[in-house]
């Protein structure tokens, strides 16, 4: 496991631990995994947080096992904690102890409970809420331990009896509590990747292997299109680069604030700094199968993808409108290995059975502020007055890097980060 990841993985289990007492325990798979088992209040459920070296830019995988609660249920679950881990990317929070008082309280709301009365959380219930750890006095002064006082305080527990069984023998004694983690094979109860709930990890192919062989690779002009019937539905999801560098959000701010001291009627209609984005393409799913195919498609082209993340960044700088002032946005100009990006994504859907709405000349584009109906039902504007943003029409909010891409559905719900909802994302990080 990576220096980085033990480090964190042990300071959050370090203060999860106490607040928990008897109930966290972790055990070793693989060569270079944890997974913390946290036993509930109800002897039948146990909750699995499967840590890789990837943590903590990813959240652990997560996995509900019980004999009482319903498989939705435990879909539900896992799913409910996932968003919440995926709110605390971006903070500074541990993981750990976070998700583990979560799953305390979905339980204490839930257990028992019929598939049709548990609760379902939405945006603003979960925004709303108070997750507060109360910590003991005795928890209160922990701070994030040197990976080798986690050797010493938690061996007894992340080592299997075999290998505690030659350590006393003298056959072998592991450096530190990372060294034996790598040393370990997986064992016949290793949990597979189907079980969890998160997109595995990109590994590299073994060099000649069939996978490298059968490796993808287009230009700009290669991409095939393929025959998908034509869907006359509206679009209502779309792929997105998200924009999260942080001069970026400040420069949306700014403008946003700046337009809105013009006139402040635009403000139920202007973006904030966690929904900027940059569309690559819309589709039509108005079903949960539609959703799930659209899915499989782009995991079905994963490796594809990945191949083909850009390596420029998008260049963000001066506004502009379109529509007749319906739609302010940010001018974005990319380079050929995004537009070539662009392509593959639409070739995944269409591989898939999954028809790309927007057949039009591509005009990327970073929205910020856009008039809907409900809008001019309220106002009776049809348009941004030119004279809110005339001012920053050569403002310039910078560049960002193609981290990945998300599936985003269309409206109004966003994640607890104040992102669109995402049925899934693809992490270009190698």
């Amino acid at each position: 496991m990576a220096e980085k990841a033990l480090k964190c993985f042990g300071a959050g289990y370090s203060v999860a631990k106490p607040l928990f007492p008897n109930r966290l325990s972790v055990k070793t798979e693989g060569h270079t995994l944890h997974v913390v088992t946290f036993q509930t209040d109800h002897k039948d459920t146990q909750i699995l947080f499967h840590f890789d070296e990837s943590y903590p830019s990813r959240i652990p995988k997560i996995k509900v096992s019980s004999s009482t609660l319903t498989e939705d249920q435990k879909c539900d679950l896992s799913e409910f904690l996932h968003r919440k881990g995926k709110a605390e990317e971006y903070g500074n929070s541990q993981t750990l102890p976070l998700l583990v008082e979560h799953a305390g309280k979905w339980l204490q709301e839930n257990y028992g409970k019929k598939t049709s009365e548990v609760k379902q959380w939405n945006r603003n219930e979960i925004r709303e809420e108070s997750w507060q750890l109360q910590a003991s006095p005795e928890t209160a002064a922990v701070s994030s331990p040197d990976p080798r006082e986690i050797t010493t305080s938690t061996q007894r527990e992340t080592t299997p009896t075999g290998r505690k069984q030659r350590e006393r023998n003298g056959n072998m004694a592991p450096e530190s509590w990372a060294d034996s983690i790598i040393q370990l094979k997986a064992g016949d109860d290793e949990v597979t990747s189907s079980d969890w709930n998160v997109v595995e990890s990109r590994s590299k192919p073994i060099k000649g292997s069939k996978k490298e062989s059968q490796k993808v690779k287009f230009t700009l002009d290669s991409v095939p299109k393929l025959d998908v019937p034509a869907d006359s539905r509206r679009a209502n999801y779309f792929v997105a680069i998200r924009c999260t560098n942080g001069e970026i959000g400040d420069a949306v701010t700014e403008v946003v604030k700046k337009m809105l001291s013009v006139d402040s009627v635009y403000q139920p209609i202007c973006y904030n700094r966690n929904e900027v984005h940059v569309t690559l393409t819309t589709v039509a799913l108005h079903s949960d199968s539609d959703v799930n195919k659209a899915v499989k498609a782009l995991q079905d082209a994963r490796d594809v993808l990945i191949d083909h993340a850009p390596t420029s960044c998008l260049r963000i700088s001066g506004i502009d409108e379109f529509q007749g002032s319906k739609v302010v946005f940010g001018k974005v100009s990319v380079e050929e290995d995004i537009l070539l990006l662009r392509k593959v994504v639409r070739w995944a859907f269409e591989k898939g059975g999954i028809y790309p709405k927007d057949n039009f000349d591509y005009h990327p584009h970073m929205t910020l502020a856009k008039v809907n109906m409900g809008f001019t039902k309220k106002t009776g504007l049809r348009n941004i007055s030119r004279v809110a943003y005339e001012s920053l029409l050569d403002y310039k909010f910078g560049q960002q890097g193609v981290k990945g891409i998300h599936l985003c559905q269309m409206g109004h719900e966003r994640r607890d980060d104040g992102f669109y909802v995402c049925p899934t994302q693809i992490d270009f990080k190698k």
